[in-house]
């Protein structure tokens, strides 16, 4: 019960879980500024994303489903994701997100010191769970392709819901996914990260 696709208006929110940091060695020093703060969305093509702090989704929304100990299937919609804080706080739209990162990589959100500070990468110590080669950056993680090269990722999930991701160096090429089902616990598995693979290696 996984949902790879985006409905045609590309206006169905979903959870936008945000994975902790995977290196706390590189985890910034806090400025007194809560995390929703933002340049102007508008100038990033961001549209209908925001901070909510209710235990309801604004409308319309894709509905998230949770298994428990190898139980039927819940939906945990309707539950105040803000319990973990930014991970489960902000509200989006696959589309947005893919005009975020593009923005992200392609130099609009950050000056060019601060882009090369996040993309300067030590290696992953954790490829248990992590594809070989990969490398941790500044809250992104560089991932190796099949097919030569690699694409950044920020990957997370709250109950009910994950998105997984992958993009170029330079922003133009984008791929996000959102699942609404997290069967027996939340996270991704090898199948999606081949996805990932097979977008980006696509017509190379």
């Amino acid at each position: 019960m996984r949902d790879f696709t985006n409905h045609p208006s590309g206006e169905y929110r979903t959870e936008v879980p945000e994975a902790r940091w995977q290196n706390p060695e590189q985890r910034p020093r806090g400025d007194g500024k809560e995390f929703a703060h933002a340049p102007d969305k508008a100038s990033l093509g961001v549209k209908r994303s925001g901070r909510t702090h209710s235990h309801r989704l604004p409308p319309p929304y894709a509905h998230g489903y949770h298994q428990f100990d190898g139980a039927a299937l819940l939906d945990v919609t309707v539950m105040n994701h803000t319990v973990a804080d930014a991970a489960g706080a902000i509200t989006s739209t696959t589309s947005d997100l893919v005009e975020f990162w593009r923005a992200l990589l392609g130099g609009r959100l950050l000056g060019p010191t601060e882009l090369a500070q996040m993309q300067d990468t030590v290696p992953v110590n954790d490829e248990g769970r992590i594809r070989p080669g990969s490398r941790y950056g500044l809250g992104i993680i560089w991932y190796p392709t099949s097919c030569g090269g690699g694409y950044w990722h920020h990957q997370g999930d709250t109950l009910g819901f994950s998105d997984f991701n992958a993009v170029n160096d330079d922003g133009t090429r984008v791929v996000v996914v959102s699942q609404t089902t997290t069967p027996g616990g939340p996270g991704v598995d090898p199948e999606d990260f081949q996805l990932l693979d097979d977008v980006m290696c696509a017509g190379r």
